[in-house]
């Protein structure tokens, strides 16, 4: 029950991952509740073995002591969005960007956690220093199109998604995010086509079939979308989607029958 041994002991099995740490701060909790510096090493530590509902209880606990840890504030702010609290997230995402202003990957992260809160304009807003920036980022882009799509401005996004296909034109989520846009207003043919430039150059991606596969479907192309998501099993087995293709296929098709 020696404190200072205790959170000398805790110390170093923190700094070196060690599990055994989480004992010796429970033991120092209980000699010294609410100690805020143990509470935030807890968190990290929950953070890690992947407890997220633990980790945001015990960062909140820990209060002020997290602004002088960037990492775990975004630790916090990761959980916080695990456990759907989506609106808690993102003040904590804001003062991680009031804390860093220059890093990309901060105002990255509030907007992302704008967009998944259903507020897709202060997305943009927040993205907007980024993109007045000469060749922003492919993930900016790609964002920024997600953003857009989201505040019902289809011609930017598909404007923002084509610039960032020509900017990095190997990144298979682009195309994708590309075929996701085109089916949802029913451009199945303008995202098939888009798919095939993609497929010209990544050959192998099993993605990429799976998205042509499911434009197909819609229009009643059954015997090539089959073929598609059949490819896509062969260079992906753990595709569990293309499964639930092909039985979408069949839907499909007794629908029309």
């Amino acid at each position: 029950d020696f404190l200072p041994a205790l959170e000398g002991a805790a110390g170093i099995e923190y700094e070196n991952g060690s599990k055994q740490a989480v004992p010796l701060l429970q033991h120092v909790l209980r000699l010294k509740p609410g100690d805020p510096t143990s509470l935030a090493m807890l968190g990290v530590m929950a953070y890690k073995r992947g407890d997220c509902a633990q980790a945001a209880k015990d960062f909140e606990q820990s209060g002020p002591q997290l602004e002088s840890q960037p990492a775990a504030m975004r630790q916090y702010g990761v959980c916080l969005m695990d456990i759907k609290q989506t609106e808690k997230a993102i003040p904590v995402f804001q003062r991680i960007l009031a804390s860093h202003p220059d890093d990309p990957r901060a105002r990255r992260g509030l907007a992302a956690v704008q967009l998944a809160a259903g507020q897709p304009q202060d997305a943009l807003t927040t993205l907007q220093p980024l993109l007045e920036e000469s060749g922003p980022e492919v993930s900016t882009m790609q964002l920024t199109a997600a953003a857009y799509e989201a505040n019902k401005d289809t011609p930017n996004a598909v404007k923002v998604l084509h610039e960032a296909i020509v900017k990095d034109p190997r990144n298979v989520a682009l195309y994708v995010d590309f075929a996701n846009i085109a089916m949802t207003h029913q451009s199945f043919q303008t995202g098939i086509d888009m798919i095939n430039a993609g497929l010209d150059l990544q050959p192998k991606a099993a993605e990429l079939y799976l998205a042509r596969g499911v434009l197909l479907v819609q229009l009643a192309d059954y015997e090539k979308a089959e073929e598609d998501f059949e490819k896509a099993e062969q260079l992906d087995p753990h595709q569990a989607a293309s499964a639930a293709a092909q039985g979408m296929v069949a839907e499909e098709k007794n629908r029309n029958d």
